[in-house]
């Protein structure tokens, strides 16, 4: 990013799949990994007028999606496409039915 001169852009690199506090709340959050559900924390990190982008889902349906936080409390959600990718390791998974 210095190379091509972007000087206003701090990268957080680790363990995100639950959220990153540390340095919340941001303007914009990237997941680079699926994330079966997409956790609350990640959302209620984002600044009013930040932004998100995530690959939820599993396999075989996963959706590309770019969540905008408009309110405190709302949020809007916009389907970008269809696709795979690896889950992060972490990632919270759904619940589901057992015996």
């Amino acid at each position: 990013l210095a190379r091509a001169g972007v000087h206003n852009v701090r990268l957080e690199s680790g363990d995100a799949s639950r959220g990153w506090p540390a340095r919340a709340p941001y303007d914009v959050i990237v997941v680079t990994g699926s994330l079966p559900v997409l956790p609350d924390i990640l959302r209620r990190q984002l600044k009013v007028g930040g932004r998100l982008a995530a690959v939820i889902g599993s396999d075989p349906i996963m959706l590309a999606e770019l969540i905008t936080r408009v309110s405190d409390a709302g949020f809007d959600a916009v389907t970008l496409f269809e696709t795979r990718l690896k889950p992060l390791h972490n990632a919270e998974r759904p619940s589901s039915f057992r015996f």
